[in-house]
C-alpha cells in the first residue's frame, strides 16, 4: 500500500490514519497521501481546492439529501474529476 511504503517507520496510528480508519474528510485524506507519495498536493495547486470542496458539498447534499445537481454544479463536478485525474496521469 501506497501509505505505508510512504510512511514505513512512522508511527503506526498515523498510518492508519491516512488509511482511512479515522473521521477524516476524503479530499483531506487524497491531498496528504499525494504529498507523502508524490510531493504533490491537491490543496496548493492554484484554484483547485474551492472547487473540489464545492464539488464534494455539492455531492453530499445530492446524496445525503436528495437534492439533484443544477448544470453549473454537474460542470463543476466533471471539470475538478477531470483535473484532479490529469494531476494524477503527471504523478
Amino acid at each position: 500500500m501506497l501509505v505505508d511504503t510512504a510512511l514505513v517507520g512512522e508511527w503506526a496510528d498515523a498510518r492508519q490514519f491516512f488509511r482511512g480508519h479515522a473521521d477524516i474528510p476524503l479530499r483531506h485524506r487524497m491531498s496528504a497521501v499525494m504529498h507523502f507519495v508524490a510531493s504533490r498536493s491537491l490543496f496548493r495547486e492554484v484554484g483547485l481546492w474551492t472547487n473540489l470542496s464545492d464539488s464534494y458539498s455539492n455531492r453530499n447534499n445530492i446524496i445525503h439529501g436528495g437534492a439533484s445537481a443544477t448544470q453549473a454544479e454537474a460542470s463543476l463536478a466533471l471539470s475538478v474529476a477531470k483535473r484532479v485525474i490529469a494531476i494524477m496521469d503527471a504523478i
